[in-house]
Order: C-alpha cells, then sequence, then structure tokens
C-alpha cells in the first residue's frame, strides 16, 4: 500500500505550504476511503492515489491563481478610484 510520507512528498512537488499538503493528503485518503470497495488491486489504488492527488493539487494551484489575479484586479481599481474628501 501506498504510504501517507510517499504521498506528501509527491503533493510537496506542487505545493508549497504545509497546511495544504495535510489538507491534500487527508483529501485523497478520504476519497479513498469512501471509495475501497472499487478497488480491486494495489495497482489501482496507487493510480487512484496519484492521480487524485495531482489533480487536486492542480486543483488549488488554479484556484490560488485565480485569487491572485481578483486582488491585483482589486488592487487596480482602488489605485485608480480617486480619494474624496469628506
Amino acid at each position: 500500500m501506498i504510504s501517507i510520507p510517499l504521498s506528501i512528498y509527491f503533493i510537496k512537488r506542487f505545493i508549497d505550504e504545509r497546511e495544504d499538503v495535510e489538507d491534500i493528503t487527508a483529501t485523497i485518503f478520504l476519497k479513498l476511503w469512501k471509495l475501497r470497495a472499487d478497488f480491486e488491486s494495489l495497482h489501482d489504488i496507487r493510480a487512484f492515489l496519484y492521480a487524485t492527488a495531482r489533480n487536486t493539487c492542480l486543483d488549488l494551484l488554479r484556484s490560488k491563481e485565480i485569487m491572485n489575479e481578483r486582488q491585483e484586479e482589486l488592487l487596480h481599481t482602488l489605485l485608480q478610484t480617486p480619494v474624496k474628501n469628506i
């Protein structure tokens, strides 16, 4: 069976923040637990874990990228808005 440390090492290749790595690890093992009856071999489990870890990491990175873009747009808008004297 794939171990949690090996999964964490794989996830850390994509994600730097420890909390995100732990959340993703917990998420993929929870998904595995829920789908455990569907797997017939160790190979199937490993493939599922790696694919799920990769996809979850990419989803998080996309989400953060979108959030950063929105923050930059908001900052740009705020900097262009003139301040009114009260």
